[in-house]
């Protein structure tokens, strides 16, 4: 379950339209129930996942907050830390000290000076939950570096934790939810989007084109040590929804693969399919002999892809082949739509090729007189290909050159 599943379970069993009433006893036309939501398995297991996504920025030696409301939250990100590798302490804060027993007011690990704490809470709503937890923390010498919440509710009247200047994260507003339709105009008091690296390190990610679907940007980084990720934002706010670890370079940017997949092309030769929702992998297939080398494209209900010198066609639900149709050169280009039943590539060799996607059958080929290293476009029936010899090629796609004599329309370009 990912970002777009935990909402729609957050309005199915969270959402309580027309009832409740608020402090003054007044009737509410709707209120979260998170408790609901977060004491169920499936539930809390997906929110801790995002949450925990959010926590580990700030790299905190402690996790926490009120009870009862952060305590579902705090125990199941200690969980997704601990699956990580990463060893935080946990606390809960009572409402009030314990009467008898150790009298603590603290449960759990306990805070000591100069501890990073990261405090959670199910809503930001009035902000006094925060706040009070803040003064508590502090007071026993420890530093709040951030808060993460489930759902802000985005109020302008939540100073109760604004005036401390810190921090707040979400994974989600009630702009999200469907439940209001612009954050607050009040200086100061909207959530700030925050810039996520989205590869292994600043200094090691090389980052390849991103893809965006449904309000997700999808990346590829490829870090020095030959190894990769994939990392998933929110278009609007830039938190980070998911992240996997690649055991190989991408070396191709991610595509999409329609029914809410993705897929990219691996130095190793492969070729993976994720979850753009939650980053759960679908298949991994080799295509290559090598690194892929060309941009994979979804065309007729299916994936195509160039590897080395060939062009393999996979089934987008399951990753099997459905063909492979052989070059006499290097793909490096990509495949590309040439119309609506046909595609096209070219080759370090200098081969333009026209292929039948939903057979691989290929209708024509032409050798140009150096590599090209470009996907052809096309457009109106034309197929243009930039090639290393100087020359522009045009072609009518529905025309096949012949072997004997020039493209129509061959031209050098101009410098």
């Amino acid at each position: 379950m990912g970002w777009l599943e935990l909402r729609a379970a957050i309005w199915g069993h969270g959402i309580k339209l027309g009832v409740g009433v608020d402090r003054a006893g007044r009737a509410l036309d709707w209120i979260l129930d998170s408790r609901e939501v977060l004491l169920d398995s499936h539930h809390l297991r997906s929110a801790a996942r995002l949450m925990w996504r959010i926590v580990r920025w700030h790299t905190p030696d402690l996790v926490g907050g009120l009870t009862m409301a952060a305590d579902p939250l705090t125990f199941g990100v200690l969980l997704e830390a601990d699956a990580e590798g990463h060893r935080v302490g946990g606390f809960s804060i009572r409402s009030a000290a314990k009467p008898h027993g150790l009298r603590k007011l603290v449960e759990g690990q306990a805070i000591r000076p100069g501890a990073r704490v990261v405090l959670v809470d199910d809503v930001l709503s009035s902000g006094r939950s925060l706040a009070r937890a803040h003064d508590i923390v502090t007071s026993a010498g420890a530093e709040v570096v951030a808060a993460v919440v489930l759902v802000d509710f985005q109020r302008p009247h939540a100073s109760g934790f604004a005036r401390l200047g810190l921090p707040v994260d979400s994974v989600y507003t009630l702009a999200d939810l469907g439940l209001a339709t612009r954050p607050p105009s009040l200086p100061g008091l909207a959530r700030p989007v925050r810039r996520r690296p989205a590869g292994p390190s600043r200094r090691s990610a090389a980052l390849h084109s991103a893809v965006h679907d449904s309000g997700v940007v999808v990346t590829a980084a490829a870090s020095r040590r030959g190894r990769g990720r994939l990392s998933a934002l929110r278009r609007d706010t830039g938190i980070e929804l998911w992240r996997i670890e690649l055991t190989a370079r991408p070396t191709t940017p991610p595509a999409l693969a329609g029914d809410g997949q993705l897929v990219v092309g691996l130095s190793d030769g492969r070729l993976v399919s994720v979850r753009t929702a939650d980053g759960r992998l679908v298949w991994s297939r080799q295509v290559a002999n090598g690194k892929v080398t060309g941009a994979p494209l979804a065309t007729a209900g299916l994936v195509v892809v160039g590897g080395n010198h060939l062009v393999v066609a996979l089934d987008p639900a399951t990753g099997q082949t459905r063909w492979i149709a052989p070059m006499a050169g290097r793909v490096v280009g990509g495949v590309a739509p040439a119309g609506d039943s046909t595609v096209t590539t070219g080759s370090l060799r200098g081969d333009v090729a026209l292929l039948e996607p939903a057979s691989g059958r290929v209708l024509w080929t032409y050798q140009t007189g150096g590599p090209i290293r470009h996907v052809p476009s096309y457009s109106g029936g034309r197929l243009t290909v930039l090639c290393e010899d100087g020359y522009v090629y045009d072609f009518d796609v529905n025309i096949a050159p012949s072997a004997n004599r020039q493209a129509s329309g061959v031209s050098r370009p101009t410098s």
